[in-house]
């Protein structure tokens, strides 16, 4: 059974958003010689381990016991524009993302990513604010005709993200875009 969480109780938690940047795009490269955005965000921000653990249920022994999955997970649900909900299961060794009960992909050990197209993102999404719509960009493929659109989606994101600093737009729009890159 889901533990569900409503939007408005993360919108604003910083924690959540640098546990969100710093592990759900998993093949992000802000260029090639520096590094992924994982490295980026634990070195200018840090991270609250106990509050991610706290998140995501963890103890000790989940990963011996159910190979790090919960029950009862924390889920955040989310009305997208289609009517349909998103939700994300936020277990200790993994992060599962669902449209209505249909799982479209995962982040964690074994991570599927790249399940959602550009028209498909826009359909779910065009009614959301930008901050919302940061949280399927990690299920998102994209083409070289889509990357300055969403170049756009993800500084109008930044921007309601108090905790991250405008000098790093850059850095963490780039290794984003790396990330939902796929070449056609």
């Amino acid at each position: 059974m889901r533990k569900l969480l409503n939007y408005e109780r993360i919108r604003y938690e910083s924690d959540f958003w640098i546990m969100f940047l710093l592990g759900y795009f998993p093949i992000s490269r802000y260029n090639e010689a520096e590094g992924t955005l994982n490295e980026f965000i634990c070195d200018r921000y840090g991270y609250n381990k106990h509050w991610i653990h706290e998140f995501k249920g963890y103890y000790d022994g989940i990963f011996n016991e159910n190979d790090g999955y919960l029950e009862d997970p924390t889920t955040l649900e989310l009305e997208l524009s289609t009517g349909e909900k998103l939700y994300i299961e936020f277990h200790p060794g993994d992060t599962i993302f669902f449209i209505d009960n249909a799982e479209i992909g995962c982040i964690g050990p074994h991570y599927f990513i790249h399940k959602i197209d550009w028209p498909q993102f826009i359909s779910y999404t065009n009614s959301l604010s930008s901050d919302q719509k940061l949280l399927l960009l990690p299920m998102l493929a994209i083409g070289d005709e889509e990357r300055e659109d969403l170049r756009q989606i993800i500084v109008e994101g930044l921007r309601m993200i108090e905790v991250i600093k405008e000098s790093d737009y850059e850095v963490i729009e780039n290794s984003i875009i790396h990330n939902c890159f796929v070449k056609r």
